[in-house]
């Protein structure tokens, strides 16, 4: 709300939220004064807080890439895992995040020739 003599009054929306910021305020001041902030300490009180602005819609839709295949060690290691369901999670997720590191990799331009 405001910074007064030092003093930084904040507004949380609930009790618990006003408790749960009070126990972490000595971080708070601390990562407040390392911006530059001329703050010594934090008053909390419950009140009315406005919703942060929605952030822009996005006009693009990533599709999803395609499942990577995984490489014979990764595989190998996987295969090792009794548990079928934590298996297969696992490889599904290992799929996937190598299929984005391929989508992500900046193409090459093509050499006339």
């Amino acid at each position: 709300m405001r910074l007064e003599r030092g003093v930084l009054l904040v507004t949380a929306s609930t009790s618990t939220w006003a408790q749960e910021l009070s126990m972490l305020s000595a971080e708070i001041v601390a990562q407040l004064r390392s911006r530059g902030v001329p703050v010594d300490s934090l008053r909390f009180r419950v009140g009315h807080v406005d919703p942060p602005d929605r952030p822009p819609q996005r006009d693009e839709i990533r599709r999803e890439p395609p499942l990577a295949p995984l490489p014979e060690p990764v595989a190998a290691e996987l295969a090792r895992i009794g548990d079928d369901e934590l298996r297969r999670a696992i490889t599904l997720a290992a799929r996937k995040n190598l299929g984005w590191q391929e989508a992500l990799k900046p193409k090459k331009p093509k050499r006339p020739g």
